[in-house]
């Protein structure tokens, strides 16, 4: 059954230089398991579903994306009527590892809304929020992903702290002095099998779940090193 909460913004991102797919999220949503809104498909693309949540969507989107549809077809197909006569309430970000991407906002997801995709090199990416502060959080996402990192993870992780930052986030949550109060990142290796790496937390009260969230990160990445430079 839809829910009325998801994602307020959220990164979905692939690497065509590893065959890594990955997303990462920040919203006011209490106790709800942000990463709901995540669908990968290991070695192939990844989906967000976001908004007013329908799970049935994420699952479509992975069916779409393993029957070999392109991010475009799967929005198409995830934005039929006969589908979801509520799709006006969702927002999707889909990608694939050959470069492809495409997104949709809703004409009901509530101001501020929207979403931004884009390619560069061997990254392919999809920005998308609604109820936040303004369109600088999807701008500021979106530059953090393409600050200098070494690796999906290492970018995504730099994409959710940019895209909070100046005050900027969840339009629930900023009144309490914090952008959001559940986070994830999660990144799918090109075989599938365990993630990569997966953290998440979740009512998170007044403390910044982005935090916490990069807490956990670097615990991990001491584990885990950057990858040598080829």
């Amino acid at each position: 059954m839809p829910r009325a909460a998801a994602a307020t913004y959220s990164i979905a991102a692939t690497d065509m230089a590893t065959g890594q797919v990955g997303g990462t999220s920040a919203s006011c949503v209490g106790d709800l398991e942000l990463s709901v809104i995540y669908g990968g498909v290991p070695g192939v693309a990844v989906a967000h579903a976001q908004a007013r949540l329908n799970t049935a969507g994420r699952d479509r989107a992975v069916a779409d994306l393993q029957a070999g549809l392109t991010p475009d077809e799967v929005i198409a197909d995830l934005t039929r009527a006969a589908f979801d006569p509520q799709f006006q309430t969702r927002q999707y970000g889909v990608v694939d590892l050959t470069g492809r991407a495409a997104a949709f906002t809703g004409s009901q997801d509530g101001a501020w809304a929207g979403h931004q995709t884009g390619q560069l090199g061997a990254l392919t990416w999809s920005v998308q929020g609604n109820l936040l502060t303004g369109p600088a959080v999807v701008t500021q996402a979106e530059a953090g992903f393409l600050a200098p990192g070494c690796d999906l993870a290492d970018r995504l992780m730099h994409a959710l702290e940019a895209g909070r930052e100046g005050g900027q986030g969840d339009a629930r949550c900023t009144p309490r002095g914090v952008p959001a109060d559940a986070a994830f990142l999660r990144v799918d290796g090109a075989a599938g099998g365990a993630p990569v790496v997966f953290l998440s937390v979740r009512d998170t009260g007044n403390t910044d779940p982005v935090a916490l969230i990069r807490a956990q990160y670097d615990a991990w990445r001491a584990e885990h090193p950057c990858p040598e430079p080829p």
